[in-house]
């Protein structure tokens, strides 16, 4: 074989080794910049939710298209932002009562802030924040038991977040406390008939109700208010759908 002939023989058989050599290096590079520009979206993710601020759907849906994960625990206690948002709704915003002109500023920055809150409740969603998942060690993060205690309006959006996810309306803590459970327990009768209408088993005894359903519950609770009288006792029960 003449020296041409074995230069090129050695030389084909190096290039693809090369290559495949290069190729390797370049795909560890995007992807380490991928890593990395998914890690910066993070942040600024985790900023913006920490911020309480006001966004638009346009500035999350860039977050998550560079990497950022709505759903990742990465707030104290390993809350999702979904349950941040959903906690802020419900704790701060409630608006000033009264008619005094000096009020009027103040009332109309808190109904300013209440809709940002509610908008970002919305957008999580539709970002594909998890509505009731199982978070860190598999213990029970439920947003429903935490909303059934705040706001009715962020409730409903969470309930039709739920019914579009197929996710789970009976969810219950660790301890066995399901939404509806609670809603009884608290006698919250519009989140109670919310769940009802999205499909929560009011028949279902409960470990947190001593046992009784919290169709039983609502009912021994009702006697015991209504002293044995029967118009009493019906009142009592109708705000829950009975």
């Amino acid at each position: 074989m003449n020296k041409t002939l074995i230069f090129l023989f050695i030389f084909g058989l190096s290039v693809p080794v090369c290559s495949a050599g290069l190729d390797e290096v370049l795909s560890a590079r995007v992807q380490q910049a991928q890593q990395g520009g998914a890690a910066q979206a993070q942040e600024e993710f985790i900023n913006l939710i920490s911020s309480n601020k006001a966004f638009s759907w346009q500035e999350l849906e860039s977050l998550v298209s560079r990497g950022a994960d709505v759903n990742a625990p990465s707030f104290e206690g390993g809350r999702t932002a979904l349950m941040v948002a959903v906690e802020n709704v419900g704790a701060k915003f409630i608006l000033l009562d009264g008619g005094s002109a000096a009020l009027q500023s103040q009332r109309e920055q808190q109904a300013n802030q209440r809709r940002a809150a509610f908008a970002r409740i919305a957008y999580l969603i539709k970002a594909g924040a998890n509505v009731n998942p199982r978070v860190n060690d598999g213990k029970n993060s439920p947003y429903l038991l935490l909303a059934v205690t705040g706001d009715s309006n962020a409730f409903s959006m969470l309930l039709e977040g739920l019914a579009l996810q197929k996710g789970n309306v009976d969810l219950a803590d660790d301890n066995g406390l399901r939404p509806i459970d609670l809603a009884a327990k608290q006698q919250k009768s519009a989140a109670y008939k919310l769940l009802l209408k999205a499909g929560a088993d009011a028949q279902k005894a409960s470990p947190a109700l001593g046992g009784q359903s919290p169709q039983a519950y609502l009912e021994e609770q009702a006697r015991l208010a209504s002293g044995g009288d029967e118009a009493s006792y019906r009142r009592f029960l109708e705000p829950f759908g009975y």
